[in-house]
């Protein structure tokens, strides 16, 4: 088959496996966005020419650019922009004007554009994305007083900055009074039809039609009329798609099958070929032909960041906000991704922007991801460990379902007695065994291995719910198993001769990770029996106590130490420290000591002996209490077989 590719299976079959690749980068913590770009640019006419610039790539792009303003407007927290919004209009003035200014000036004067491009390219330095937005969720400090004000700034910025864009296009093409008078009446219309006619036609059509695909039609028509109004306006139609964004945010619920049908698609298809036809426009020579590509990403990297920063420390003092709160401002508002982009491939289409600022921005919005995500995640675990109080206070445990992941006999006996351990003994019926099969051939098996579990647990007077599925992915099957019988506590085991790291870092139990992150996931490897351990050495990181699932793991603690009659030594340092030693109430019938040390593996082994249970307090990233000791203690383990452990991933 000939290059560059004409038959659209073969076009399609390709960009399906760019998508694949792409989101295996992510892996390697290389954003899905600059992964699907680096590709575009790699296949593309200036790369390897597998791809053509044809008309599939220029369609799909430009329904991928609608759909990412959408999507946008969709994220928008509407609640903390009602919250804060007289500040955030303040906000959004400082996050727009600053780097309007000094991106005007950046433009014209270091990297010679004229004063079209420069206002053009100004509006890249203004608006911004929040992608590292989840991080403030996955913190805990969503209430914070800064959140509200930066979801009302990023909403107004971006409103200013598709006004302006619109405005430098409109007076680029010539439009003349004619013009200018069509987009003003086109503008009132679309302002109304988005923000009075569709709310009110929403409610009505939602009212009476619940069909999934019927709702999803009806959002992408609202999409696309709202789209081709602002173009007939002489606007971009991503201002209407943004519109129709805020307007239907409301009934688009975050949790909703709905939202996740928008997703599904958008991240699928259209998306992803805007984001590989903007890659196809790169031109990787250019970075190898002199410095001019250099010197301009470096000089827009230099302004989107300074620019923003100088926003976010004014909005700090006006508003007498604390200096981590400054950087989440920062944080928050420095990332550059979707509307920078849609920015762009505006003044590329009206001819006002070279390879060198294509090339550039390329850059520019993987360096902001980065700051931004560093800035954000440093500053916003500062002030979740700033907050007064541990957040188990008034988090209650709820009830006690504890499932088991029988996949080894040899192992089985111990992870049912320690499931038994976990849960307080009034729950003694809900103990729960789930065993999964590849194929039909094991469930004869499966089903022996279960009844066996049933006979253990009876002998401690636990009823077992027994559970056997076939399945070829065993995490997805687990954490969907989990989710039906709304368990609390997750237990897996390991093979005793298993290669502790393998069984660790492989992608099953990363996977198990990230998708039991609503409840408590724990791994445990017994090198004796359970009634021949006599003491839990628990490590607790600091910044443990102020996690949501604090109050729930600790339960569980106390469960195996009560239940188990082992004593409990517990380390840590810090405010951690002293929170676990205020909890005296919660050691009733445990002898209890404490020390004051931090995560010192080297150390551990003269300290734990063969009748002792490690246990340590694990944190998924992103959290308040990660830190990067915590990654070492699978790799210790690992060169340490006689030591038994616990490791607890909480509740977030």
């Amino acid at each position: 088959m000939s290059l560059p590719l004409t038959e659209p299976i073969a076009i399609f079959l390709a960009v399906l496996m760019v998508i694949l690749f792409a989101n295996m980068m992510n892996r390697i913590y290389i954003p899905q966005m600059v992964g699907l770009i680096i590709a575009g640019a790699m296949l593309g006419q200036h790369g390897f020419g597998v791809f053509a610039d044809e008309q599939s790539f220029e369609l799909f792009g430009k329904v991928g650019i609608l759909y990412i303003m959408f999507c946008v407007g969709m994220d928008v927290d509407m609640y903390s922009f009602k919250r804060e919004k007289w500040k955030g209009v303040m906000f959004g003035i400082y996050t727009f004007c600053i780097p309007l200014i000094i991106g005007m000036a950046g433009g014209y004067y270091l990297i010679g554009l004229t004063i079209e491009q420069a206002v053009l390219f100004s509006g890249m330095m203004t608006c911004h994305t929040m992608i590292t937005y989840p991080v403030v969720g996955k913190m805990g400090i969503s209430n914070n007083r800064t959140i509200g004000i930066v979801v009302a700034g990023t909403l107004i910025t971006v409103i200013l900055s598709l006004v302006m864009i619109a405005i430098v296009v409109n007076d680029t093409s010539g439009a003349g009074i004619a013009g200018w008078t069509k987009m003003g009446i086109g503008s009132i219309i679309l302002g109304l039809t988005a923000f009075a006619v569709v709310p009110n036609l929403s409610k009505w059509f939602f009212n009476r039609f619940s069909d999934g695909i019927t709702q999803y039609t009806y959002v992408l028509m609202v999409v696309f009329a709202l789209s081709l109004m602002a173009v007939a306006a002489g606007l971009e139609g991503i201002l209407g798609a943004f519109c129709a964004g805020i307007a239907l945010n409301r009934f688009i619920k975050p949790t909703s099958a709905l939202r996740n049908r928008i997703l599904f698609a958008g991240n699928a298809i259209f998306i992803p070929f805007f984001l590989i036809n903007i890659g196809m426009q790169i031109d990787i020579s250019a970075f190898f032909d002199g410095y001019n590509t250099i010197t301009t990403a470096a000089i827009m990297c230099g302004i989107a960041l300074f620019s923003k920063l100088c926003a976010a420390r004014i909005c700090q003092w006006s508003n007498r906000f604390s200096w981590k709160e400054g950087n989440l401002i920062f944080g928050l508002t420095s990332g550059k991704a979707a509307a920078a982009l849609a920015v762009m491939v505006i003044g590329q289409r009206a001819g006002l922007f070279d390879k060198d600022v294509l090339n550039g921005t390329i850059i520019m919005v993987f360096v902001s991801i980065i700051v931004s995500s560093m800035v954000t995640e440093r500053a916003a675990r500062k002030i979740a460990k700033s907050i007064k109080g541990n957040r188990g206070d008034d988090t209650e445990t709820g009830i006690e379902r504890v499932m088991i992941s029988i996949g080894n006999p040899q192992t089985m006996r111990n992870l049912i007695e320690f499931g038994s351990l976990v849960k307080s003994k009034e729950f003694h019926n809900n103990l729960y065994a789930l065993k999964i099969t590849r194929s039909e051939d094991g469930i004869s098996q499966g089903e022996e291995e279960l009844r066996q579990a049933t006979e253990i647990a009876a002998e401690n007077e636990n009823i077992l719910n027994s559970i056997i599925k076939q399945d070829i992915n065993i995490a997805n099957c687990m954490a969907q198993t989990a989710d039906e019988n709304e368990i609390s506590d997750l237990i897996v085991g390991i093979h005793e001769k298993a290669n502790i790291i393998d069984t660790f870092l492989g992608s099953m139990i990363k996977s198990l990770i990230e998708k039991t992150s609503e409840r408590n996931f724990m791994i445990f490897g017994a090198r004796n029996s359970l009634p021949e351990m006599r003491r839990i050495v628990l490590y607790v990181p600091e910044g443990a106590e102020k996690e949501i699932g604090f109050m729930l793991w600790f339960s569980r603690i106390r469960n195996i130490a009560v239940q188990g009659k082992m004593k409990l030594l517990i380390g840590s340092n810090g405010d951690t420290l002293k929170t676990m030693q205020g909890m005296k109430k919660m050691y009733k019938g445990v002898e209890c000591k404490f020390t004051d040390t931090s995560l010192d593996l080297k150390g551990l082994t003269d300290k734990i002996s063969d009748r002792d249970l490690l246990t340590v307090i694990m944190a998924r990233k992103h959290t308040i209490s990660y830190n990067a000791e915590l990654e070492k203690v699978p790799n210790f383990l690992s060169q340490h077989s006689d030591i038994s452990f616990l490791l607890i991933y909480p509740r977030q």
